[in-house]
């Protein structure tokens, strides 16, 4: 019953909205060439061993996916992958909340914050990637050089290659990278907010924590649910900063998902194998927005769920 309800009603708003439809069917057209035909043509490839070297081409249907879940290494690829994100994200929502909370209020040479702050988003991804690798060096790198001369460390630690630390240096300059980003989304819809509430939680004796909890989180959420999506999604794919750091070493502690994707295509010429794993990371990504999505408006989605069936 409530299907043939929601069916109707979508046939209604079709008719209201007829001329709305046909003046967006052209973009729609334009997306489907532009982005869902190459995804088609990369599952039409992944059910292939196709191999450059040898010039072969054998179908063998889901072979391909079947083969990298149940690999170890991919498996610790892909672990490494959502690790990278769930940290990263984690960190740089944090930073980026308390520096855009910060940055909201008239402070003397707010101007000059927000320049310094803005300086990581302005420089290529693979200058920066280079700017701290040379900084890890264990020999000439700043970093060694500040935890020698405090006392912190007795002798030299080589970051990037440490089992233990080089995941975690790449965490770091990524937080440096992109922190910038999530301040810049925040600080704005932290400027976009009514002040009507504020004022009238401050005559009620509400104080800063009880203001922040009850008024700014709550108006904020769709601004911090965006941040976090598109950061999420950033960092899944990260492939520059790690593949210059690191190459995915040492001992497949930092490869994530696109630098095993960028070895097994341009280093194994396995274009069938590298297609599924595009496919996978596609999917992963749809899995990440679901799971945000969802932490964000599951409720809502829950009381939608419950009024569409009349429970």
């Amino acid at each position: 019953m409530w299907m043939k309800e929601r069916l109707r009603d979508f046939t209604e708003d079709f008719r209201r909205n007829i001329f709305f439809y046909a003046m967006i069917t052209p973009a729609i057209a334009v997306i489907i060439i532009l982005y869902l035909y190459p995804v088609l043509k990369t599952i039409q490839v992944s059910l292939y061993n196709f191999n450059l070297l040898s010039g072969r081409s054998e179908y063998i249907a889901f072979a391909n996916y079947i083969n990298k879940f149940t690999s170890p290494k991919f498996q610790t690829v892909l672990f490494n992958s959502f690790y990278f994100t769930v940290v990263s994200v984690a960190i740089e929502t944090v930073l980026g909340l308390s520096c855009a909370l910060l940055l909201n209020y008239e402070l003397r040479g707010q101007w000059l914050m927000r320049i310094v702050i803005m300086i990581p988003i302005m420089v290529a991804p693979v200058i920066v990637a280079y700017e701290w690798k040379l900084m890890y060096n264990d020999q000439v790198g700043i970093i060694t050089y500040i935890f020698e001369s405090t006392g912190i460390i007795k002798e030299k630690i080589s970051w990037l290659s440490h089992p233990r630390l080089a995941m975690w240096s790449c965490i770091i300059a990524d937080v440096w990278y992109t922190t910038p980003f999530v301040i810049l989304i925040l600080l704005g819809g932290l400027q976009s907010l009514p002040r009507d509430p504020y004022e009238a939680a401050v005559i009620d004796g509400a104080n800063a924590l009880q203001r922040f909890t009850l008024i700014t989180l709550p108006l904020l959420k769709p601004v911090l649910m965006a941040a976090i999506l598109l950061k999420a999604m950033d960092a899944f794919k990260m492939f520059d900063l790690i593949y210059i750091l690191t190459y995915g070493g040492p001992s497949l502690k930092t490869e994530v998902v696109n630098v095993h994707t960028y070895k097994t295509v341009f280093r194994h010429f396995r274009f069938g194998e590298g297609a599924a794993i595009s496919i996978i990371t596609l999917f992963s990504l749809i899995f990440i927005a679901i799971v945000i999505m969802f932490i964000f408006k599951g409720n809502d989605i829950i009381q939608k769920i419950k009024g569409s069936l009349h429970l």
